[in-house]
């Protein structure tokens, strides 16, 4: 079923993708993009289990928009494993006006056919993803995060659904989720 307001079907392998991430961990991440063709949102690449963030930045294109899933793992400060899916909204700031509205536009029904996502991210500019995450690489450089939660207990402060976390570049995404609970 097409998005009314862009037109955007999700084709079903989207779906089938997510529920093998979400199930089975067959995957570490998975990328999206619009077909505008097709009319659909396709799924352009997935990342095996075995791969990292770096990994899963470097996949996502620099003009161009895209949809993503991340499978973070991480150990909370009482020595618990912990596993969040982020659903990331790439839109750097070098991609065409059209596309950032195509995606914009497409985005919350996307996100509705992805039963289980836990944190959503926006993301404009590479530096916005270069944070030491599960101890990879920063950039080191001070970059201002806001999620949206989905769902989940939190402690911070909230606004609606929106939480505003500040994440500077000696901290990283862990403590913060570990500290928020997100």
């Amino acid at each position: 079923m097409a998005n009314a307001a862009s037109g955007m079907a999700v084709n079903d392998d989207c779906k089938l993708k997510f529920l093998e991430l979400k199930a089975k961990r067959t995957y570490r991440f998975i990328v999206f993009k619009i077909d505008e063709k097709l009319k659909q949102v396709i799924v352009e690449k997935v990342g095996e289990p075995t791969l990292g963030y770096d990994d899963f930045a470097a996949s996502l294109p620099t003009n161009e928009c895209r949809y993503a899933i991340f499978d973070f793992d991480f150990v909370t400060e009482e020595n618990c494993q912990k596993s969040k899916i982020f659903f990331i909204a790439w839109s750097p700031d070098t991609s065409r006006v059209r596309s950032k509205m195509l995606y914009a536009s497409s985005k919350d029904r996307f996100k509705r056919e992805l039963d289980g996502i836990q944190v959503e991210l926006q993301a404009t500019d590479p530096t916005e993803m270069g944070l030491d995450i599960g101890g990879f690489s920063s950039l080191g450089m001070a970059v201002a995060w806001y999620i949206v939660l989905l769902g989940g207990e939190e402690s911070a402060e909230r606004l609606g659904d929106t939480l505003f976390i500040y994440v500077y570049a000696n901290e990283s995404l862990q403590s913060v989720c570990t500290r928020h609970s997100c």
